[in-house]
């Protein structure tokens, strides 16, 4: 009763707090936080933003500091996701590890190439690292996947969301294709919605079908707990399979060797990438003349340039390439010739789109909930080392570089390391340590030799436990 009488009141506040006006907009069909409660992050935005200017103390004009009380790196109040099985979930775990063995082994292998920068992001935002399987079983990892419904890329967002959250679509460019501006945008969503169902499975739950229906079944069934609602048959069939769907993926994902899957697949290192800022609009296949590349590289690295070339809205474009071959394009990028475009284009701001110019008064606090980001996000991707800031200064609000670890690491890199480092990356094998196994033997059996293996996984004195997943670079 109580929970309804809340939401009573917020409609009633709600109600009042928009008549004057005169044309509200209409919440597109299948987005996302829309409606009411995209309206009421938006009055609890605004209120949080006039607590932070009514609370905050004069600082010289010379620079803005950051309260370190105010900057919080991770969020606390994100729970961590329950991940307990019941029946619901082993018949999941029964379907991956079993009936559909085949496809969710090619799901991880898919997974794999991104699962650590996915990670990284989510981590960032205060986010869990899990939510990593929410893509799985959204799209395997397929970057130009598409639903009935049109939702398209590795998180499946509806064209209405990916514009909220700062993804250009078009017929030249649709960013849900690209797995790292993508996860950005997926991180800022699920950070929303967690906020407002304060539950992790009621924040999937939403995720798949939608805030309203989740929101009308929470009033329908006077509870916020999933599973009570799951019984009552208050949520659609879809979105009643989802969340068991996910914490079946995340248990088999994690662990294959206990589900009897046993990962072999090599898979092949994806590349460090930088995000080289050209002319736009230009042509891909210039633009890997320019660096060294093959035009079919350029194209695998920026899945989400649909039209062989950058956005012609924008006056400039960041493209993503990699490391080695973005020092051969950056001295280039002034000369590289635009594109004649004969159709009219409604053109966008580049610099609203990947920076923010710091004003007075701002912080990383107020900027990271104004962009919908942790203050962990935003200083990695402005590599911050403390939380101040400064009037003038151009922060960054997205990646600009997409790394994975490297695989050696030495103090003076050796030409092997300097090949890895040029993006020439062998190809791994992840293996699962069965009992009784020794590096030795391993290194034996896939004729390597041991010290390979110890740094590509960081072993410092070669010992290795059941159920470890090494890497074994091939």
């Amino acid at each position: 009763m109580r929970l309804v009488l809340s939401f009573a009141l917020f409609l009633m506040m709600y109600s009042c707090a928009h008549s004057k006006k005169a044309e509200p907009q209409k919440p597109e069909v299948g987005d996302g936080v829309s409606g009411v409660i995209n309206n009421f992050l938006s009055v609890k935005e605004n209120y949080i933003q006039k607590q932070d200017a009514g609370n905050a103390p004069e600082v010289a004009p010379a620079e803005v500091k950051n309260e370190s009380a105010a900057a919080v790196d991770v969020d606390k109040a994100i729970q961590k996701i329950d991940v307990s099985s019941n029946a619901h979930v082993e018949d999941w775990i029964d379907f991956f590890a079993r009936r559909d063995r085949e496809r969710f082994m090619r799901m991880l292998e898919r997974g794999s190439v991104y699962k650590e920068v996915v990670q990284n992001i989510l981590i960032e935002n205060g986010l869990p690292k899990e939510l990593f399987y929410l893509a799985m079983i959204e799209s395997g990892f397929v970057t130009h996947a598409k639903s009935r419904a049109r939702a398209v890329g590795v998180w499946q967002f509806m064209q209405g969301t990916s514009k909220r959250y700062g993804l250009s679509t078009n017929g030249h460019v649709d960013e849900r294709r690209d797995p790292i501006r993508a996860t950005e945008a997926a991180a800022k969503y699920l950070r929303e919605l967690y906020e407002v169902f304060q539950s992790w499975d009621l924040a999937l739950a939403a995720y798949n079908c939608g805030e309203h229906r989740v929101l009308g079944a929470v009033m329908r069934g006077g509870t916020r707990d999933f599973w009570k609602l799951y019984e009552k048959g208050l949520l659609p069939k879809e979105t009643r399979s989802y969340v068991p769907k996910f914490r079946a993926a995340l248990l088999v994902g994690e662990n294959p060797a206990q589900y009897g899957i046993d990962v072999k697949v090599p898979m092949v290192i994806y590349p460090d990438l930088e995000a080289v800022e050209v002319p736009s609009p230009v042509s891909l296949s210039e633009v890997a003349r320019r660096a060294g590349m093959d035009v079919e590289d350029i194209k695998k690295y920026n899945p989400h340039l649909t039209g062989g070339m950058t956005p012609p809205q924008y006056d400039r474009y960041e493209v993503w390439v990699p490391t080695s071959q973005a020092k051969v394009l950056m001295p280039q990028v002034d000369t590289i010739p635009r594109m004649r475009v004969t159709t009219r284009v409604q053109r966008e701001n580049f610099e609203e789109k990947y920076y923010h110019l710091v004003r007075s008064g701002d912080n990383l606090s107020n900027l990271a909930r104004r962009y919908k980001q942790s203050v962990s996000h935003l200083k990695n991707i402005n590599n911050l080392a403390s939380n101040r800031i400064y009037p003038g200064q151009k922060l960054r609000i997205s990646v600009k570089s997409y790394h994975v670890n490297t695989i050696v690491v030495q103090k003076a890199p050796t030409k092997k390391g300097r090949n890895l480092a040029s993006g020439n990356r062998p190809r791994l094998h992840l293996y699962k340590v069965r009992k009784g196994e020794t590096l030795h033997g391993i290194a034996r059996r896939f004729g390597v030799p041991v010290k390979t293996i110890k740094d590509a996984n960081r072993i410092a004195r070669g010992q290795i436990f059941a159920g470890q997943t090494v890497k074994i670079p091939l």
